[in-house]
């Protein structure tokens, strides 16, 4: 059988002087453990920041890339003649739309 425990009798344990020095240790690797994943959650933020901008970069450079260069240019006859020409190209490597073009002459619009 098991004999019972007084109450009165039972002494609370003391911490040996060993314990005082671990439980030191302990808390330094705990705060050292903290200081770790603050760190490591600082450098993914700088890390995310640093991939979306590269993202835009390389999203303006494409665009910036396949742009039009609409190129005007005049060309007259030989003298003697009366005639001229207006000449657009696209020297972009992206697609160029003339959506509209007026000829006038002496304020008159000519067509055709």
């Amino acid at each position: 059988m098991m004999d019972a425990v007084d109450p009165g009798n039972v002494t609370s344990a003391s911490p040996a002087k060993g314990d005082s020095w671990l439980r030191g240790i302990i808390l330094r690797l705990l705060a050292l453990n903290a200081i770790m994943s603050l760190a490591g959650i600082g450098t993914g933020v700088v890390a995310l920041y640093a991939a979306l901008t590269q993202a835009n970069a390389t999203q303006a450079q494409l665009e910036a890339s396949v742009r039009p260069e609409l190129v005007l240019a005049r060309a007259y006859s030989p003298e003697g003649e009366t005639t001229f020409r207006y000449i657009a190209s696209n020297n972009g490597s992206g697609p160029a739309r003339l959506r509209a073009m007026r000829v006038a002459v002496d304020g008159q619009t000519v067509r055709n």
